[in-house]
């Protein structure tokens, strides 16, 4: 039977909600684990409720706009009315992505054989400070490495297409041809043996 994750969304329409719930879905062909999203006789997904409890709370119109989800058991400590994750875009790059936080998932390029070293944190700070708000302290906390026996994501080694990453600005690495980050559509082989390993059937 496997685990499960209860679902629900807070806003947006049923058409999205739908959209996204089917394509999170496509994380549980590959672990010991699953979306509950409440499925009703109309085939749309569950609308959040004070009264139920749901591990997953989905926003899909955000405000301010944003991408983010809480990694893992970090969401468990959020009261019931609160989301636990925000998607402005319902591309199914993005989904997949958001959801692999959900299950506990870091971004890729922490690891320590990525990129990541490369970059010029005053350039960072100024491009994420200038244009999302972002302190100092938060740009380390998103671009950090993290070290070899870290728990929250998979040390099969540093995966170049994995989900678990987007395209970072050429202009916060010391030279653009050090940027090894890119946008992914798809779950990588290696993304499917990570949830195997974290969820073993």
């Amino acid at each position: 039977a496997g685990s499960q994750l209860r679902v629900c969304f807070l806003d947006g329409s049923r058409e999205s909600q739908k959209k996204v719930a089917d394509i999170a879905n496509n994380w549980s062909l590959y672990g010991n684990i699953s979306f509950d999203f409440g499925y009703s006789l109309e085939g749309f997904p569950r609308v959040c409720h004070l009264s139920e409890r749901n591990e997953i709370r989905v926003s899909l119109r955000p405000t301010p706009p944003r991408n983010a989800t809480f990694i893992g058991r970090s969401a468990l400590s959020r009261g019931q009315d609160e989301p636990t994750m925000w998607l402005y875009n319902h591309q199914e790059r993005t989904v997949l992505h958001e959801f692999g936080h959900a299950l506990g998932l870091s971004h890729v390029f922490f690891h320590p054989e990525s990129c990541v070293q490369d970059i010029d944190f005053a350039a960072a700070v100024e491009y994420f400070g200038s244009r999302y708000g972002w302190s100092e302290t938060h740009v380390r906390l998103n671009l950090r490495i993290l070290p070899g026996d870290a728990e929250g994501y998979s040390m099969l080694g540093f995966d170049p297409t994995s989900i678990m990453q987007f395209k970072l600005p050429d202009e916060i690495f010391d030279s653009p041809e050090d940027n090894c980050t890119k946008n992914v559509d798809s779950l990588s082989l290696q993304d499917k043996l990570a949830i195997f390993r974290m969820y073993p059937i």
